[in-house]
């Protein structure tokens, strides 16, 4: 699993609030996480990078050098975009992240 771009999305779905001193998903390490829930279920596995690599495959579409380079608006129109193609990854990812993001420890 692309571990930095599985970092960045997470940022997307789980943003950083600096006025709060929340950092997003991606950099509070939520994505260790995510690939230890998917480790042991390869059916999950398959999902998340085949969505990773679905993502990364919709911003070269658009030119960019990949789903970091996008500008944030586009980074969501990706996720949308991916969130009909791929209907089980985005909800998929979200619980994980989630579940990860909330029981991190401070």
């Amino acid at each position: 699993m692309n571990t930095e771009l599985l970092s960045r999305v997470l940022d997307e779905l789980i943003p950083p609030r600096p006025e709060a001193l929340l950092p997003g998903a991606g950099a509070l390490g939520v994505g260790a996480v995510v690939e230890q829930a998917a480790a042991g279920m390869p059916e999950l596995e398959r999902l998340l990078a085949h969505g990773l690599a679905a993502l990364d495959v919709v911003a070269r579409r658009s030119g960019a050098e990949g789903f970091a380079a996008l500008s944030p608006a586009a980074r969501t129109v990706a996720l949308r975009d991916i969130e009909q193609a791929e209907p089980m990854f985005v909800p998929t990812l979200l619980t994980l992240a989630c579940v990860g993001y909330y029981s991190a420890e401070p």
